[in-house]
């Protein structure tokens, strides 16, 4: 404790600033007060024996021309006094005045309120506030730190069939870099007749514009709909149990199975929607949950050697609650890039359940686990 240093206050680059201009205004109101103190001990002790209209009824030592010197300090600080409006000392609590209405403005804006947590911006401290309109560069150590890092479930692809018909950001921003493209390359051939640029507008727009259009419409669509954290995905040959009616309903099964159990997230109820949220290692891992959970299959509860499940669309019309007891638990490590676990059903079945980046995964397929490398 006595070898730590005492923590600097913060001032801001106006602050800093005002206090050079006010610096220089105290320099120049001494200066000046200086400078008109001389000239009035001078007329003092030169010109004031020859204005008799001038002389003092009583012996006054301010204006003795025997004693100048006293008379210059006297006139200093009457000029110090006179002058002193040149100092504006009200600016500092202008401006403290205008920074508390800042901050009440920043904890009210609108723009900035967290929907997820319910949180609007906090103005802790005023003191910064004009620093924050001149930040120009913002150095992140890691994704996460200043980025959201949140994983949501989209699309996935089970047996060689892929699901999920909403657009991905990469896909977004591709269509409008196309769209960007195409304003640019009629801005060019602007000076082109107009026969032939409706003719290149329907050559080249053609197959764009209709892909622009998509992805829009789906994003519109997107917005429309409540989002659920960690699960974005749309579509209805999985939803609602139709994936009942899919001829790979057997690899949709156990797909839904491995996302359900192969996990070591901890469930919570949340009492006032009665859904349950999961404390997961990874993002991904609680949007794998999210997902599991709207196509049916939630987990709810673990125990040290068990997991517990209910399957919602497996049995139609029945609710059915499984256990699958761990026999052992491989975690996920940068080195192997994957998670495994090896359970055993209700009915005595051990199963390898695991999940990874999909060139581990592919490397160790056997040969008839191969047959759809090439459609992921």
């Amino acid at each position: 404790m006595q070898n730590s240093t005492k923590s600097p206050s913060k001032r801001s680059k106006i602050e800093e600033k005002m206090d050079k201009i006010i610096y220089i205004l105290l320099s120049l109101l001494v200066l000046i007060s200086s400078i008109s103190s001389i000239g009035f001990a001078v007329k003092i002790k030169y010109q004031m024996p020859k204005w008799e209209y001038m002389q003092p009824l009583i012996d006054n030592n301010l204006y003795d021309p025997g004693n100048p010197g006293k008379s210059g300090i006297a006139h200093l600080i009457t000029a110090l006094i006179l002058y002193g409006y040149l100092i504006p000392i009200s600016l500092y609590v202008s401006i403290e005045i205008v920074k508390v209405f800042q901050a009440r403005f920043i904890n009210q804006d609108i723009h900035m309120y967290d929907e997820e947590t319910g949180n609007t911006a906090q103005a802790r401290t005023s003191n910064l506030n004009e620093e924050l309109g001149q930040v120009e560069t913002i150095l992140s150590d890691k994704t996460g730190t200043l980025t959201c890092n949140q994983m949501d479930f989209l699309k996935c692809s089970i047996a060689g069939t892929a699901y999920g018909v909403r657009s991905t950001e990469i896909e977004l921003a591709a269509a409008k870099q196309i769209a960007m493209d195409l304003e640019e390359q009629d801005t060019q051939n602007i000076n082109v007749p107009r026969y032939m640029k409706s003719a290149n507008k329907e050559d080249s727009r053609g197959g764009p514009e209709i892909e622009l259009e998509s992805v829009i419409t789906s994003k519109c669509e997107n917005d429309q709909k409540p989002a659920i954290k960690g699960f974005n995905f749309e579509d209805s040959r999985l939803m609602h149990g139709h994936w009942l009616n899919e001829p790979n309903q057997e690899a949709l099964l156990l797909f839904f199975r491995i996302l359900a159990i192969c996990q070591t997230a901890v469930p919570e109820l949340n009492e006032e929607s009665g859904m349950f949220t999961y404390e997961a290692e990874s993002p991904d891992e609680a949007a794998f949950l999210a997902a599991a959970r709207e196509f049916g299959f939630e987990f709810y509860k673990r125990t040290q050697s068990s997991v517990f499940i209910r399957e919602k669309y497996a049995h139609p019309g029945r609710l059915i609650e499984r256990e699958f007891k761990i026999l052992n638990l491989l975690e996920f490590t940068s080195k192997r890039k994957r998670m495994s676990v090896i359970v055993q059903d209700e009915d005595g079945q051990i199963l390898l359940l695991c999940k990874g980046a999909d060139s581990i995964i592919f490397d160790r397929l056997s040969k008839n686990g191969r047959i759809h490398e090439e459609l992921h």
